[in-house]
């Protein structure tokens, strides 16, 4: 397969814009339905499209993992301070220096190493959470609404499990 450009992300998120200019000012439910499954299906492209064109450029650049499995103690402080249960450390190592220098490596650079991750980790979760809640709110206003067919097309969505990045469907 060729590789993805950024020209082509531009002109698929082009396209994408300007079906979304037409479905906002479109009044008839059933169109405006279309334009939302032609909207939802053009994002999911454009998403498989990123997710390949970053695969690409990794693979080019050779950019290699370490993981590093952390010890009991290392995972308890982290579970302690974060909340967060980690059982190994993926460290990104462009250049592989990380590998070179991991036998030097003392645990307590791994372990600030983890306890970073751990608390991105953690960040994000709580953004999730938050951004469930909103979704969850926005929902209970459109069900509201009392609009059968807006209420119908809601319905639908929540079965797709990319719907809202899949935030609906995460355990």
């Amino acid at each position: 397969m060729a590789d993805i450009t950024n020209e082509q992300l531009i002109e698929k998120a082009n396209a994408m814009m300007k079906l979304a200019a037409e479905a906002a000012k479109e009044v008839e439910p059933e169109r405006a339905k279309e334009n939302a499954d032609k909207l939802l299906a053009m994002g999911r492209e454009l998403e498989r499209m990123g997710e390949e064109m970053q695969a690409q450029h990794k693979a080019r650049a050779n950019i290699a993992r370490v993981h590093v499995v952390l010890t009991p103690d290392q995972r308890k402080r982290i579970f302690e301070k974060h909340g967060i249960q980690m059982e190994t450390l993926a460290i990104d190592d462009n250049a592989g220096a990380v590998n070179q220098s991991m036998p030097s490596m003392r645990p307590q650079q791994i372990e600030a190493l983890a306890m970073k991750e751990a608390e991105g980790r953690k960040h994000g979760a709580e953004a999730e959470r938050l951004m469930r809640a909103e979704l969850d709110r926005a929902m209970e206003d459109i069900e509201a609404q009392g609009n059968a067919d807006l209420s119908a097309q809601l319905e639908q969505l929540k079965k797709d499990p990319n719907f809202a990045g899949g935030l609906l469907h995460k355990k």
